[in-house]
């Protein structure tokens, strides 16, 4: 009997959760894998990045600082396209993040990300 097909809410989780990683971040392939060719990010400072400009900024500095998704919301928005909603707390602040990821074939790709600081940290 053949395995069920995975889940794809887990599997753009899965690719958020991969995102936030410097390994990943750092890994110029691997992030072309994760983003959409027409990926878009409206950054902290109101910049809108594409894809490569999100790309080399990420492969020059990984960083991000170690916090946890917490508030995770999934949306479908129409057929293989998904809306993913998180809190992303760290020591020193929480971010509200938003992105929009299309499920493909070879798995799915960010297509749109936004985060938004909405406050410090009590933790």
């Amino acid at each position: 009997m053949a395995a069920p097909p995975p889940d794809p809410e887990r599997l753009v989780i899965e690719a958020e959760r991969r995102l936030l990683d410097p390994l990943v971040r750092s890994d110029v392939v691997e992030l072309s894998r994760l983003l959409a060719p027409s990926f878009r990010e409206i950054g902290r400072s109101g910049t809108v990045w594409n894809r490569d400009a999100i790309i080399a900024a990420l492969a020059a500095d990984p960083g991000v600082p170690e916090g946890r998704m917490d508030d995770i919301l999934v949306d479908v928005l129409a057929p293989q396209l998904y809306l993913l909603l998180y809190s992303y707390a760290t020591p020193s602040e929480v971010v509200r993040r938003a992105s929009v990821w299309r499920m493909t074939a070879r798995g799915p790709r960010m297509v749109f990300h936004q985060g938004t600081p909405v406050h410090e940290s009590l933790s």
